[in-house]
C-alpha cells in the first residue's frame, strides 16, 4: 500500500516500496519490454479510470437519493396533506370531537381503522376527556385573567379600598 509523505520542500512523495512498479529497473530492460510495460500500465490506468467513473456514478446516484429523502417534508409540518389524510383528520375532529393531540395518536395507530378496536376507542375517548377537562380547569393568567374574572358583591364587602381599586375598572381624576 502506498503512503503519502511530505518532504521538507512541502511536496508530496509516494513511498511505493510494496508495489512491483517501484522494483522495475528500466536500464536492464529491452525497448520491447519497456514498451510492453508501458502498455500494461496504460491498460491498468484505463481499468482504474473506468472503476472510478462507475463508483462516481454510484455515489452521485446515492447522493441524489439522500437529497430526495432530505427534501421530503415531514407530514406533520405540511399543510398540504394528501386528500385522504386530511379527510380522515377532519372526520375525527367533527365526528368524534377529538382534540388535535388525540387525533395525532389515532393517526399514528392507523386512523379510523384503529377505532374499530374497542380498547383503542376507549383509550382515545379517555385521552380526549382528560385533555378537555384539563383545558376547562386551567386558570387563566396574564392580562386576560382579570378580564375574565367575575367579582361578586360578597367579595367586595370583604375587600379594602386599595384592593377594590386594583380589581375594579375606574377612571382616575
Amino acid at each position: 500500500m502506498s503512503e503519502d509523505v511530505k518532504t521538507q520542500d512541502g511536496e508530496v512523495s509516494t513511498d511505493q516500496k510494496d508495489t512491483k512498479e517501484s522494483e522495475v529497473n528500466f536500464d536492464d530492460m529491452t525497448p520491447e519490454e519497456v514498451s510492453a510495460f508501458v502498455e500494461k500500465q496504460k491498460a491498468e490506468v484505463i481499468k482504474l479510470n473506468s472503476i472510478i467513473e462507475r463508483k462516481g456514478k454510484i455515489v452521485k446516484d446515492l447522493n441524489e437519493r439522500v437529497s430526495d429523502v432530505e427534501d421530503t417534508p415531514d407530514i406533520k409540518k405540511t399543510p398540504d396533506l394528501d386528500e385522504a389524510k386530511r379527510t380522515e383528520r377532519l372526520e375525527l375532529k367533527v365526528d368524534y370531537d377529538y382534540p388535535d393531540e388525540v387525533i395525532e395518536h389515532i393517526l399514528a395507530l392507523g386512523g379510523k381503522e384503529a377505532l374499530k378496536n374497542p380498547l383503542t376507542k376507549k383509550v382515545a375517548d379517555k385521552m380526549a376527556e382528560d385533555i378537555k377537562s384539563q383545558s376547562a380547569t386551567d386558570i387563566p393568567s396574564g392580562p386576560q385573567a382579570s378580564v375574565d374574572r367575575r367579582i361578586k358583591v360578597s367579595d367586595l364587602k370583604d375587600m379594602s379600598v386599595e384592593e377594590m381599586e386594583k380589581v375594579l375598572p375606574h377612571k382616575e381624576i
